[in-house]
């Protein structure tokens, strides 16, 4: 089938032909074995520590990456913003993006390259640049790792561990998630090149709908069809897809397949059925494709090197298995979340404590202001509280175990014996996750020296005098995020009616035109506070009981006479 005019003018990269490579791609690895196991420790060493020095070093030439190190550097590069950080964070902030040219070829022996028939002589000869290279830089390390090492018994502790994650994303929990995607995309309607050219438009439609959605808490979830393209966008190029995405939606557009969980009101479905809902709304039309929706899970079949998508075209699959009920109902795993990069989003949950206990409380318990009297649920609680929510899509309820429940509709605690109730609440934060030896960054807008006076003091970074406000936590990551993904030639809006430069560092705003000077700079970190004689109304005596207590409000006039501040231990009243 032709490509129209109107389908060269989507991108400038063939996707339908792309899509065809990374399908093949994506088979040859199977048959080698390669995504039917997770990968071995040895594997993810060799990819962080080997290839991509190696391809760093040598940016200018073609290089055939070992079928372990294609399959991990494919993963990685699917997680576009992390992958970019992570570049960022071991070469240089003024690395470029290391992309994988041509990016669906690996080389398994000497003799044999996956790759394009009319491209097997070049490969061949980038092959063997590639393995001499490697000799060069590696002699004690072959360049093919055996099919038949296995993982030893420490290792498999040790993949497991922190020591394991590649600049704190989970690389190998991502080559799980990705070793099931072409059995989704293996039904006959992905062979047929018009499911294919429909699946680039319904895709550019899909970038689109994401500009409709900046600045929603709404995350987009594809079809299957949709997301073939997705993927096939990214690795690509990933520098070319941050750029496609600058000029339809503005802003680079993050990818990431860790909503897995297809019950019914789980978050992937909650998120599926809002992108439903904004399709129909945007577009007068069902978001559906026909032969590109959930399969559901494998077959046991699927899990061999004999297995061949061709054979499995005419049976009718499943009868057996996990998310029956959302065969042809639901899309893809991926999604967009709002943050990438450097920050992550944490969750604490926290119930509500009577004023005059707060002294019983460790410091290191207390969320937030110490007088708004919120406690930190611990550990497992924490944990299961969340989990809970975000199964039941914050509409049900959990039993803590120990005599409590808690309605997430209400935000209320019972103690299951007395009736007694308490307020919870759900803290949602930005936090960084850069390493210890990284300084974190905040961003900071120059504010007219006029209007400093109506800033909170939390709010300015250094010196007053020179007007810079810093943005909230949110247009922070978001901020970061991008700039970590698109380096000084990007830009991004950080909050709705704003767009930020990286190269000119200039705030607009949409709607005038009006433009702020922006700023990248280390985030103060505060050192032990100075001891001063008065205690701040907000703060703390020295026995971790509030400074000060401040009387309740009676609707009685009379004036109530117990003193709700006495003394304490090392509480110096007055200078």
């Amino acid at each position: 089938m032709a490509t129209s005019s109107f389908e060269k003018d989507l991108f400038p990269v063939d996707l339908v032909q792309k899509s065809k490579e990374h399908v093949a791609f994506l088979k040859s690895l199977h048959r080698q074995g390669v995504t039917i196991h997770r990968p071995s420790s040895k594997s993810l060493q060799r990819y962080r520590d080997r290839w991509l020095p190696l391809v760093y070093g040598n940016s200018h030439e073609q290089l055939v990456p070992p079928a372990d190190c294609a399959w991990l550097w494919h993963c990685h590069r699917l997680a576009p913003f992390r992958y970019a950080s992570y570049l960022r964070s071991q070469f240089g902030s003024n690395c470029q993006i290391l992309e994988a040219n041509p990016p669906f070829v690996f080389q398994f022996d000497e003799e044999e390259v996956c790759c394009e028939d009319e491209a097997v002589m070049e490969m061949r000869k980038a092959a063997e640049t590639t393995r001499i290279l490697w000799n060069q830089h590696y002699p004690q390390e072959p360049f093919f790792l055996s099919q038949t090492t296995d993982v030893s018994c420490d290792e498999k502790k040790e993949e497991s561990s922190d020591s394991l994650l590649v600049g704190g994303f989970d690389l190998l929990g991502s080559t799980d998630r990705q070793a099931t995607f072409l059995w989704q995309i293996s039904n006959p309607h992905f062979a047929d090149d018009a499911f294919l050219h429909e699946g680039q438009r319904q895709y550019h439609k899909f970038l689109r709908l994401r500009k409709k959605a900046i600045g929603t808490k709404i995350v987009l979830v594809p079809t299957f069809q949709i997301d073939l393209m997705w993927h096939t966008h990214i690795l690509s190029s990933v520098t070319g897809y941050f750029m496609d995405c600058k000029s339809i939606i503005g802003e680079a557009m993050n990818h990431d397949d860790n909503m897995s969980d297809r019950s019914v009101d789980g978050p992937l479905d909650r998120a599926f059925k809002h992108t439903k809902e904004l399709w129909r709304g945007e577009y007068g039309e069902d978001y559906f494709a026909e032969g590109g929706m959930y399969r559901g899970e494998p077959p046991q079949s699927y899990y061999s090197t004999s297995w061949n998508a061709s054979d499995e075209m005419e049976v009718d699959y499943p009868q057996l298995g996990a998310f029956l009920h959302m065969i042809g109902l639901q899309g893809a795993s991926s999604s967009n979340p709002p943050t990438g990069g450097a920050y992550d989003l944490q969750v604490l949950w926290a119930w509500k404590e009577t004023d005059s206990q707060m002294f019983k409380h460790a410091t290191d318990h207390v969320v937030g202001d110490p007088a708004d009297c919120w406690i930190k649920y611990e550990g497992n609680a924490n944990l299961a509280l969340e989990s809970a929510f975000q199964g039941q899509g914050g509409e049900g309820s959990y039993d803590l175990g120990n005599g409590y429940k808690v309605d997430f509709i209400t935000m209320i605690q019972t103690n299951m014996s007395t009736g007694f109730q308490r307020e919870v609440q759900r803290h949602v934060s930005v936090v960084s996750t850069t390493t210890a030896d990284e300084k974190p960054k905040v961003w900071c807008w120059k504010e007219t020296p006029s209007q400093m006076y109506q800033h909170d003091p939390s709010t300015v970074y250094g010196d007053p005098a020179d007007c810079w406000i810093k943005y909230d936590d949110l247009a922070i990551a978001k901020l970061e995020s991008a700039f970590e993904a698109q380096g000084s030639n990007g830009e991004i809006s950080p909050s709705n009616g704003y767009m930020v430069n990286f190269a000119t560092m200039k705030q607009a705003r949409v709607s005038t035109g009006y433009v702020r000077d922006v700023q990248r700079v280390d985030a103060i970190l505060t050192s032990n506070a100075t001891v001063h004689c008065w205690t701040s109304v907000n703060g703390t005596a020295p026995d971790g009981s509030p400074g000060f207590i401040p009387m309740k409000p009676t609707k009685s006039k009379a004036v109530r006479v117990k003193f709700t501040n006495p003394k304490k231990k090392d509480y110096i009243f007055g200078k």
